[in-house]
């Protein structure tokens, strides 16, 4: 018998059967024999999801190419509470033309007045009622500037028809009042579409006060 089956219709006890599980359980049962423990090993974004913290989204399309750039990101705000840990990027390059530079940037300024996606969901969509993220996805197509200050560690290069995957797994953490840009550039001479999907999880910040110094 399956482990789900017994639990349900009675536990093994010296090969008899004792039945009605809302009364009898494995700690309450002090004569029961053959104990069963069950242990399941998942991963760590699927626990966030399960407990409703696990975000997903995209943007709309946006437009970039003959000498203008457009950007995606995540947007943790100062007083957000949350450390923002980055599981998954998805750049998609709709056009047949040329590629496109994905630009990956950490706390920077980038360019324009961002736009908040509504695109946005969470994970487990199981739980009522539905959790809301504090962290948002924003966008801006068509801008002429570039991000000024952060970081840039690394970049992707997408071809025309393409999808590139940047899979982080929480590593990427982004405190209060930073960000995360996937800031997109083109060598082509016309306009392209593009578009970045992105998952993430949320970890409420617990402040400690201050220890005295012994």
């Amino acid at each position: 018998m399956l482990v789900s089956e017994a639990y349900y219709k009675g536990h093994y006890n010296n090969g008899k059967i004792i039945p009605n599980c809302n009364q009898y359980s494995l700690k309450q049962n002090k004569t029961f024999q053959n104990k069963i423990t069950e242990e399941v090993s998942i991963f760590y974004a699927t626990f966030q999801s399960i407990k409703g913290r696990y975000f997903i989204g995209k943007s709309p399309t946006v437009t970039l190419g003959n000498g203008t750039n457009a950007w995606v990101g995540l947007i943790n705000h100062p007083n957000s509470g949350v450390n923002l840990h980055v599981d998954v990027i998805t750049i998609n390059n709709f056009s047949s033309v040329d590629y496109i530079l994905a630009g990956l940037w950490l706390n920077t300024n980038p360019p324009g007045i961002g736009t908040v996606s509504n695109n946005v969901t969470p994970a487990n969509t199981s739980i009522v009622p539905t959790p809301t993220p504090k962290v948002q996805i924003q966008y801006v197509s068509s801008t002429t500037g570039t991000p000024t200050g952060g970081v840039n560690p690394f970049e992707r290069i997408v071809p025309a028809l393409n999808t590139a995957v940047i899979e982080d797994e929480g590593k990427i953490i982004i405190p209060p009042g930073g960000n995360l840009i996937v800031f997109l550039t083109t060598p082509s001479t016309t306009d392209i579409t593009a578009s970045v999907a992105l998952g993430w999880w949320e970890e409420r910040i617990i402040y400690c006060p201050p220890r005295p110094v012994c």
